[in-house]
């Protein structure tokens, strides 16, 4: 504690294991805090996460592929925004399902945008070799006030993955997939670990916007091998 400010004190990198910072970000006592840490661990993220089998973006290509074709059917121009893109691994797996499943023109017609808190990891999504991201947005989302950056209704499909959880965004930040989508048909597809989703209270929030005529359901879809150790929830819904 310096000054009444919480400072957050990093071991040297020679004494990390695979777990610090996964440990350490589910902790975090605040915004600031969780995004020093992701910060810090930029450069070794996409190390990391593939040693502990995580597979939250393959999956959430996945599940996203299975709707994406109709919305290309439908608009000459598919604008999609991913909500804590991290290192940019989505977006790339995003870009080679949609040329293997419809076509390299397919992705012609995509503007792939990302908007997430830490600096250090927008440079690692920047620096994805071929580029993939049109626009990538630096701002820590916060549950009562609406994005600075994320015009409202500009955006067919909102997606993301991991990004709800103890110590990152909560329920209440569920505004943030809603408010950038287009009215009447745009889709939110995200998926998180099982266990977030019920420590997290995720499903009354959910159904709390269905009641009131925000959303339409369209799939849950529980897939193994999130992690190693769990399964992630993955859910889409059609903006009314």
């Amino acid at each position: 504690m310096e000054n009444g400010i919480f400072v957050h004190e990093l071991k040297p990198q020679k004494e990390l294991d695979l777990s610090y910072y996964i440990e350490e970000c589910h902790h975090s006592q605040n915004p600031k805090e969780c995004v020093s840490l992701y910060d810090q661990w930029s450069v070794s993220y996409d190390d990391v996460m593939k040693r502990v089998e995580y597979q939250g973006p393959k999956l959430l290509i996945q599940v996203c592929l299975s709707h994406l074709g109709s919305v290309l059917a439908k608009n000459e121009k598919v604008n999609i925004l991913e909500i804590g893109p991290g290192s940019g691994e989505s977006g790339r797996l995003l870009k080679l399902a949609v040329e293997e499943r419809f076509g390299k023109n397919a992705w012609k017609k995509i503007n792939l945008d990302g908007i997430d808190g830490s600096t250090g990891m927008l440079e690692q999504a920047r620096n994805q070799i071929p580029a993939v991201y049109r626009n990538l947005y630096h701002e820590i989302l916060l549950p009562d006030k609406p994005s600075a950056n994320l015009a409202p209704g500009s955006y067919d499909v909102v997606m993301g993955v991991g990004v709800f959880s103890q110590g990152h965004m909560q329920a209440e930040h569920i505004r943030h997939f809603v408010e950038p989508v287009k009215e009447k048909g745009g889709m939110i597809i995200f998926g998180c670990r099982e266990k977030w989703y019920l420590q997290l209270n995720m499903k009354k929030k959910l159904e709390d916007l269905e009641e009131t005529g925000v959303w339409r359901f369209v799939e849950k879809a529980v897939l193994p091998g999130y992690t190693q150790n769990g399964n992630g929830t993955y859910f889409v819904y059609e903006r009314l």
